[in-house]
Formats: structure tokens, C-alpha cells, sequence
């Protein structure tokens, strides 16, 4: 196998990712409560509004549940989000992939699952 110039820097990222998110780690252990529900509300914010944005079937989910991203305003909010099953990711598998990503890209992976059914 020929040597990689890549690999050490390969490397040296992904430890410094790690490092990063273990700072953040033990700087959110002296978080309060309601700190780390104000930063997990922002982030899945952020993810929602992604989601509505750039996935057709997030998107078409959300206008017939009648809801938009930025209702999501606390947990109890979440409760307003339709719940994605098994079979609507295997129904609807084309328009779960984001704008700007091609289907040749993903990665396919199949779980056996609880039903038998691979998903």
C-alpha cells in the first residue's frame, strides 16, 4: 500500500476535532440546566431550519403539519414535529437527501432492525 502525504494531516485534524469538542465538553459541565436546554433549543433550531430548508420531504412534512422551524421555541414545542417512521424513510428515500448532495455520495448501510425488515 503506497504511502499517504494525506494521512498524518488526516490525523492530526481529526485529533484536533476531538480536542475541540472535548474543551467543549468541560466547559459545558459548569452549564446550568436551563443554559444547556437555551443551547440544545438553539441547536436543534438550527438543524430544523436546515431540514425545511433543504430537504423536500422535511419541508412538505412541515407545511402539511402546519408548522415552521421557528415555532420550535422549547422542548414542549418538539411535540408539534412529526415523528419520521421505518417505512417513510424506505418509501421516500430520494427526497430525504439534502439540496446540494447526490444520491452517488451516500453511503449505504442496512440495519436488520427489531422487525426483520432492513432498513
Amino acid at each position: 500500500m503506497p504511502f499517504s502525504l494525506a494521512e498524518p494531516f488526516e490525523s492530526i485534524h481529526s485529533w484536533s476535532h476531538i480536542l475541540y469538542n472535548l474543551n467543549k465538553l468541560r466547559r459545558n459541565t459548569w452549564l446550568s440546566l436551563h443554559e444547556l436546554e437555551k443551547m440544545q433549543i438553539k441547536k436543534l433550531k438550527h438543524i430544523l431550519q436546515q431540514s425545511y430548508e433543504n430537504v423536500s420531504f422535511y419541508h412538505q412534512r412541515f407545511k402539511s403539519a402546519n408548522i415552521k422551524p421557528e415555532d420550535i421555541k422549547c422542548t414542549e414545542d418538539l411535540q408539534k414535529v412529526p415523528i419520521l417512521t421505518k417505512t417513510e424513510v424506505q418509501n421516500n428515500f430520494d427526497s430525504l437527501i439534502a439540496k446540494g448532495y447526490s444520491i452517488d455520495r451516500c453511503e449505504r448501510a442496512e440495519t436488520a432492525g427489531s422487525t426483520g425488515v432492513p432498513l
